[in-house]
């Protein structure tokens, strides 16, 4: 052997050693909770309820009053251990205890299917830390994205129990201590739970930096982003740590103006990376016009938090449907004939914020001893004994909160539930009890019922005459002009009621850059759509010089829903909650707070007299409106678009330029009140509506106005090619081209194009096309109407293309969709897997066919699915198709060729509309991940 393969071979050896000598690195970042609390690490989390409470984490550890759940992370096949460490609290040393490890990829509510690994253990006596685990083999997942929950076994057991580490590691071996991820971890600190500061309050936000070995140097790099994802401050710190210690920093926050900030940062030199989300906003007086708030989790779970985050983003209204029903509704407040069960000490946790509660009381959820009695499945046979049970129970109910609960809602979207006679007729007798109450204590106690359709309203006010309408409540779902054809209606039959109520409008909010991993290509509602709403519930309201209730009442507007409080940090998007993880409001709710903020104490500058309309004075471009508030002293005008529904939306989100108006005399601001540059042209460029024009003398209103309806608009083209890069990947998405994406994987300075077109038959549209990225992965959506939707995820670890499709029809669809694979995968050998079944060969060059090969034993996959991998090309993964309702076949996509092409298609059939709703839509979901050697 030569000296130079010798001196190879040593050096070979060494490299070896050092690998073996070193411990393998935890998956989990701050798996030691170092920097847990106000990061996209881990949250506590309680179900779909409560928030993330920063009490439960202390000096590394945290109190398992509730389950701890970590972010999401790509997990390829294989063995893995998981691990905890966990110490008795003293005084607990005997207490019989034991905590649950899961790791599961039930990453969002509604998904259908998962994948879980859980194992329950329990907790030995005595003092000291121990490690609790086991190792077990990931095989055939329905998804690649997984996350950890660790839980103790009752609530109660939590109060005694810390968890100080969690470890997850490749290979069967447990670890004896946690290993961290990284040999620094740095993280943010927001000591305000609710992630709000209100002017006046002192605005701490903090670094953290945490050291896991010995005393070293760091460098630490922070930056904070607006609403827009415009940079607006960064920093690096730069210090000797000392040895396995955490230092906090205080960021200089103080002069930043109102806006809803992410905040990120890394350690130069290490893998992890750490997010924040804080918002900074005015102090908002709730009590002033227009009021506004939200379906509210007043329960025991969010304890005090509801009432205080409403108060910060000026809401006034606390309903009690849904997430809040433990407070109102039927089943549960009277579970047996003649038992009442009070919630006193949760309802005053919300008025002492200044919050009004509005009590949801339920006809179509009665208790099960009342079903037995006067019902048969869901149909009252026994009309008297069921109105007469329902009236005993608002009568104690408005009886024991007389004084702390003035308004009561009998129901959420009645229609359809009963028959309308019926309704009425209940209706009827629930009123008169509600007002016999209210004159037995002397108070003012209001009522009422929600429904949607304006039609149906009409034909209520028909059966129980407008003297029984103290209010109106309306579920609304972004359809403004259901509330405007229901004002008609009013007038049309002399009801004049005091307040209208305008409920469920509540959408997903758009989800910013952040390291959090997405299980799922989003979309999201941008801020301005929120504050429309909001602005649309206050123009139709009675217009400013009138208190005569003939001309319109004051509409009150609720979001639906502040359902999770303490949104989990594996959950990223907001779905309908309203907020995003670690207690932060998404950027939506803050438009809706901003909104109103400038309107506050003012009302609609338009005429009495005339019929209302969703439109407000019109500009030189046919979208865009101005929209009048003032008092006696001052005014605003807000410039948005009129309608929102449907394509209409992007109106909100687009870039606009607008031209006409000297913008020195009339400045333009966003909904934060940051003023919009002008340029050398005297344009301003609107990166997102709505425009304010804030602090107009009254008396000079009506020139503001005149001189604003000169504005032009112009909105600026999206770039017809759209690229998004994650790690090897890239897509490319162009909407005029045929085919409209291509998926390409760059490795060692080669380019392949892996997916190059998806087609339909019958014929896919043009798809608007939504995109978003976070520091870790993007995502695209290509909606093809309102029907047809393709989400793209693409991160490091591979790609993964989601296809829904929906129908609301009476009549099937058929559809199919392929994706087309490019020619590179032809001429290599290939292995196809259905469910047991398997066949190998060599691909022709043309995707002709298939030359056989001896097959490998079959691997393990989900029921119904698929796998087709190309050797040196890439592996799918098809699902099974999952979904709502009926739809065939429960294969996904699946391997096809055919005139020398190769593709990846489904071809299905969805059963007609179910009736009922969006609940009787029916769907169908089908998936593919690919990933590349």
């Amino acid at each position: 052997m030569d000296k130079k393969t010798l001196l190879l071979l040593l050096l070979f050896l060494l490299r070896s050693m050092i690998s073996w000598s070193q411990p393998v690195r935890n998956i989990l970042w701050d798996g030691g909770l170092e920097t847990g609390y106000g990061n996209s690490y881990w949250g506590t989390i309680r179900g779909n309820y409560g928030p993330n409470w920063r009490s439960a984490w202390s000096n590394g550890m945290v109190k398992l009053r509730q389950t701890v759940a970590s972010r999401c992370y790509w997990l390829a096949e294989g063995t893995y251990s998981l691990c905890v460490w966990v110490k008795r609290v003293p005084g607990w040393e005997k207490e019989p205890m034991g905590v649950i490890l899961l790791l599961t990829n039930l990453n969002y509510y509604g998904d259908r299917e998962k994948n879980e690994y859980r194992k329950k253990f329990s907790v030995p006596e005595g003092e000291g830390v121990f490690r609790l685990g086991w190792s077990f083999t990931i095989k055939g997942a329905v998804r690649p994205i997984f996350h950890v929950e660790i839980a103790p076994l009752t609530s109660r057991e939590g109060e005694g129990l810390l968890l100080d580490a969690v470890s997850l590691t490749p290979g069967p071996e447990l670890p004896e201590k946690m290993v961290p991820a990284a040999d620094v971890e740095a993280g943010f600190f927001i000591p305000e739970e609710t992630g709000i500061y209100n002017d006046g309050e002192e605005r701490i936000v903090q670094l953290l930096v945490s050291n896991h070995g010995p005393q070293r140097k760091a460098k630490v790099h922070w930056e904070i982003y607006n609403y827009l994802e415009e940079l607006v401050r960064k920093g690096t710190i730069e210090e000797d740590l000392p040895a396995f210690t955490t230092i906090k920093r205080n960021l200089a926050v103080g002069d930043l103006p109102w806006n809803g900030y992410r905040l990120a940062c890394e350690v130069e030199g290490q893998p992890v990376l750490g997010d924040g989300l804080v918002a900074f906003l005015p102090k908002i007086n709730q009590d002033s016009f227009p009021l506004y708030g939200g379906d509210a989790a007043i329960n025991s779970y969010a304890g005090d938090f509801t009432g205080r985050f409403l108060k910060k983003l000026g809401m006034k209204n606390a309903t009690t449907l849904s997430c809040g029903g433990g407070i109102g509704r039927w089943a549960l407040v009277n579970p047996e004939e003649g038992k009442y069960i009070w919630n006193d000490e949760l309802v005053e946790s919300a008025r002492k914020e200044g919050l009004d509660v509005i009590g949801f009381l339920g006809l179509k959820y009665p208790p099960a001893w009342v079903k037995e009695k006067y019902m048969k499945g869901s149909t009252i046979t026994e009309e008297n004994g069921f109105t007469g049970a329902f009236c005993r129970y608002v009568e104690a109910f408005v009886s024991h909160y007389r004084d702390k609960i003035p308004v009561i809602h009998f129901e959420d979207e009645i229609h359809g539930v009963y028959p309308l006679e019926q309704v009425a007729r209940i209706y009827k007798a629930a009123m008169d009890t509600v007002r016999k109450v209210a004159g037995e204590y002397n108070l003012k106690i209001t009522a009422g019922i929600n429904a949607t359709r304006p039609e149906w309203w009409a034909n209520f006010i028909e059966l129980v005459k407008p003297e029984y309408i103290d209010f109106v409540s309306q579920n609304t779902n972004l359809r403004p002009n259901w509330t405007l054809q229901t004002l008609n209606i009013l007038k049309e039959k002399n009801c004049y009621p005091e307040y209208f109520y305008t409920l469920g409008v509540g959408q997903k909010s758009v989800l910013r850059k952040t390291s959090l991993i997405l299980d799922r290509a989003g979309s999201g509602t941008p801020g301005g759509l929120f504050a429309w709403q909001l602005m649309m519930a206050a123009w139709l309201s009675r217009p400013y010089g009138t208190e005569e209730v003939r001309h319109g009442p004051l509409i009150r507007f609720g979001y639906y829903d502040l359902r999770t409080l303490g949104q989990a940090v594996y959950i990223p998007q907001a779905g309908k909650t309203g907020l995003e993880y670690d207690n932060s409001p998404t950027l939506g709710l803050q438009a809706m707070a901003m909104q109103k903020y400038w309107l506050s104490g003012k009302r609609p500058v338009r005429e009495i007299d005339k019929p209302g309309t969703l439109k407000g004075y019109q500009t030189e471009c046919e979208n865009l409106f101005l929209y009048p508030f003032r008092d006696e002293k001052k005014a605003v005008i807000i410039l948005t678009t009129s309608e929102a529904v449907d394509l209409n939306s992007r109106d909100f989100d687009c870039r606009w330029k607008l031209s006409g108006v000297d913008f020195r005399c009339y400045p333009a601001y966003d909904i934060y009140g940051q003023l919009l540059p002008v340029d050398t042209d005297g344009q301003v460029l609107v990166k997102q509506l709505p425009v304010v024009f804030k602090d107009i003398p009254t008396q000079e209103l009506n020139q503001a106005i005149s001189c604003l309806r000169y504005l032009k608009a112009e909105r600026q083209k999206s770039p017809e090619s759209i690229s998004l890069k994650s790690g090897e990947y890239f897509i490319s998405i162009n909407p005029e081209q045929q085919g409209f994406l291509c998926l390409i994987h760059r490795k060692n300075n080669q380019e392949i194009c892996l997916i190059d077109g998806v087609f339909g038959y019958p014929a896919l549209p043009r798809p608007e096309v939504e995109t978003s990225e976070t520091r870790t992965a993007a995502s695209a959506r290509l909606n093809f109407g309102p029907l047809m939707q393709l989400g793209i995820r693409i991160s490091p670890e591979g790609v993964i293309l989601q296809w829904s499709h929906s129908n609301n029809e009476t009549k099937s669809v058929q559809q199919r969709v392929s994706f087309r694979l490019s020619h590179a995968g032809a001429g290599r050998e290939i292995t196809v897997q259905n469910g047991d079944k398997i066949i190998a060969g060599k691909l022709r060059e043309d995707y002709g066919e298939l030359v056989s090969l001896p097959a490998p034993p079959p691997a393990a996959i989900p029921e119904f699915a698929c796998r087709v991998s190309i050797k040196g090309f890439a592996t799918f993964d098809l699902s099974g198709a999952t979904g709502q309702g009926g739809f065939s076949p429960l294969t996904g996509f699946q391997w096809k060729t055919r005139d020398g092409e190769a593709f990846l298609e489904a071809a299905y059939t969805i059963a007609p509309y179910a009736g009922g709703g969006s609940r009787g839509v029916q769907t169908i979901h089908l998936e593919i991940k690919v990933t590349t050697p």
